[in-house]
């Protein structure tokens, strides 16, 4: 009796098995027997292919349905349905839109997978539509931090759909104690698209809380601050601001207006008179950006040149060839900042005599030492003295010198750089090159390349 039980379960287990095999043997019929939320998250990497790019080629209904599909699975008990459930709701995009709520509670799963196929999901779908603000909003009470923040980062996406959440994130960054910058993310969002965001957070800038005020100060960092009006409010705060941190940030929210009239001209030349370094170099950057032709800018030129930080006057002599600016006095500021004592400065210095056709002689001698310090000095002055060469014979003189005599290889080798960017214009230095192509110095067999004429180089015995 129990044999003729076990034969007959046994018997049925093959044949359950054999339909199994059949039906996933033959696609099609797969396909039309199990659902594609299933295949979606199945063990086998082939099916779940499949299935993804089933989901791919669905019209507009179609993935509707499949996310609605997908939606309970990811509460399902096991993390790799979770995990692949979010990750097929990433590849159907904005289409997801019903998909937020449930992956906004995603981002807290406890395996580490599954949140963060939950985080991407939400990135893909994008700015969520207005239905779903009230969900949103909702979950920024949640008493976990990674679902407040993947919510308050959703809403920042919605633009002037979300003006009904800005209240809520400037109750938070009003509180005088430190709270997570996402909710100083998100504002800044907004700040973005919708204007009436960024006045009231300018008001912070004036409360009592130093905390409050460096919350509100990385908001308009983060959004950029371009209205004259709200300019002008923030170097009065700036002015009146005694917190480092916080004149930082709001040096860096002065993202000036680009149109040259004159009052954002008047601003610039405030902000680089300003004793902070940060508020100089920030203007200092504007005025690089958005000067125009011509002599309008000369006076905040000057202010540049003449500023204590090396990085502002290197700023004023890339101001300064941009405009094309080239009278014999403003020619001798740049000989003297040749002798700078920022090899940054002195390098811009001399490009622009030699673009100018400056008659004040480039100091290579100068040039020369800064080949001896460190990588990004010495690439400076390569190109520098490869662009002095083509008019000066005495850079290839100097060039082939260094080549010959210098003990340190890597100061061979940049020589032999120089050499190489100005081509048959240094044809005295090939014996020199030939004889450091033999000691191995980098640099030499490529100047030698360029150097000699095609036909003349098997018969100087070097193949």
């Amino acid at each position: 009796m129990n044999r003729n039980i076990i034969s007959f379960a046994l018997a049925q287990a093959a044949i359950l098995f054999g339909l199994v095999w059949f039906i996933a043997g033959n696609d099609r019929l797969f396909r039309s027997t199990v659902p594609i939320e299933q295949r979606l998250v199945s063990r086998n990497d082939s099916i779940r292919k499949k299935a993804q790019q089933e989901l791919l080629g669905l019209d507009d209904d179609g993935k509707k349905q499949a996310v609605n599909r997908l939606i309970p699975a990811l509460e399902n008990d096991d993390a790799f349905v979770r995990k692949w459930a979010a990750i097929s709701l990433a590849l159907v995009g904005p289409a997801a839109q019903e998909a937020i709520p449930s992956l906004l509670q995603g981002v807290s799963d406890r395996q580490k997978d599954a949140a963060q196929a939950a985080r991407v999901a939400l990135s893909e779908i994008g700015a969520p539509d207005a239905q779903q603000l009230p969900s949103l909003i909702k979950a920024l009470a949640d008493p976990r931090d990674s679902v407040r923040c993947e919510a308050a980062l959703s809403i920042g996406k919605m633009g002037p759909a979300a003006k009904r959440a800005m209240p809520i994130f400037m109750d938070v960054i009003q509180r005088p104690v430190e709270t997570p910058s996402c909710m100083e993310d998100a504002l800044a969002s907004l700040g973005n698209s919708v204007p009436a965001a960024l006045p009231p957070v300018i008001g912070l800038l004036a409360n009592g809380n130093v905390e409050v005020r460096c919350k509100a100060a990385r908001v308009l960092a983060l959004a950029g601050v371009k209205a004259p009006d709200e300019i002008a409010a923030l170097f009065e705060a700036i002015g009146h601001e005694e917190d480092h941190k916080v004149r930082a940030l709001l040096a860096k929210a002065l993202q000036f207006p680009s149109t040259p009239e004159p009052a954002p001209s008047s601003v610039l030349a405030a902000a680089l008179d300003d004793a902070f370094v940060p508020v100089r170099l920030e203007a200092a950057r504007r005025v690089r950006q958005t000067a125009p032709q011509g002599q309008q800018y000369l006076p905040l030129i000057l202010r540049m040149l003449k500023d204590q930080e090396p990085a502002i006057r290197r700023l004023g002599l890339e101001t300064l060839r941009r405009c094309g600016l080239r009278s014999t006095e403003l020619m001798r500021k740049v000989a003297k900042a040749q002798r700078d004592s920022d090899p940054g400065v002195r390098c811009r210095a001399a490009e622009a005599l030699i673009e100018a056709g400056a008659p004040d002689r480039v100091s290579t001698s100068l040039l020369i030492d800064d080949l001896r310090k460190d990588e990004d000095t010495a690439r400076c002055s390569e190109d520098v003295l490869s662009l002095a060469g083509l008019f000066d014979l005495d850079v290839v003189h100097s060039m082939t010198r260094l080549v010959e005599e210098e003990k340190d290889p890597d100061i061979r080798s940049r020589a032999a750089r120089v050499l190489m960017h100005l081509g048959p214009r240094a044809r005295e230095a090939i014996p020199v090159l030939l004889h450091a192509q033999r000691d191995d110095v980098p640099g030499a067999a490529m100047a030698l390349k360029a150097i000699r004429p095609r036909g003349t180089r098997k018969k100087q015995g070097v193949s």
